[in-house]
């Protein structure tokens, strides 16, 4: 699992006394993908999980742009995006972010003041935890789902 002690440390420096924590969850950061809901098909699931990481790994990009001194951890989201291929019947369905979007995921947030660069370097980082978390529930209910249907 991803380790954000480092950052988490920064963060309560940074913004202990201008903010609390539930305001990353109110922030907007571009293209925030969604998870799975409790009607998608674990197929659906899948692909929506790897077209979210996609989208995480161009957001990323922007932390590590806000944040280069090396205070985050080398995030590579590949594997997991492969290994959720791995389980996809059709993977070739799911198509890569392009230059052209995430030039366009990215658009506006470079004008904002260096405390706004930080807190949303903030809210895309607890976005992607929480959407990590997610994920790993979404996935196992499918699973279990899918288990259970196939005992009867």
């Amino acid at each position: 699992m991803i380790h954000f002690t480092v950052v988490n440390m920064n963060f309560q420096e940074e913004f202990s006394n201008e903010y609390n924590y539930d305001f990353l969850d109110q922030s907007e950061i571009p293209s925030q993908p969604l998870g799975c809901t409790v009607a998608l098909k674990k197929e659906a699931c899948l692909s929506r999980l790897v077209q979210g990481l996609q989208v995480y790994k161009v957001l990323l990009v922007y932390v590590k742009e806000v944040y280069p001194d090396n205070v985050l951890p080398n995030i590579n989201s590949d594997p997991l995006i492969q290994l959720l291929k791995n389980e996809m019947r059709h993977p070739e369905r799911v198509a890569a972010v392009s230059t052209v979007e995430a030039a366009d995921m990215l658009q506006g947030l470079d004008n904002l003041t260096t405390f706004d660069k930080k807190l949303t370097a903030h809210s895309i980082l607890r976005k992607l935890h929480f959407f990590l978390i997610d994920s790993k529930h979404d996935v196992a209910r499918k699973e279990n789902g899918s288990f259970n249907q196939r005992r009867q």
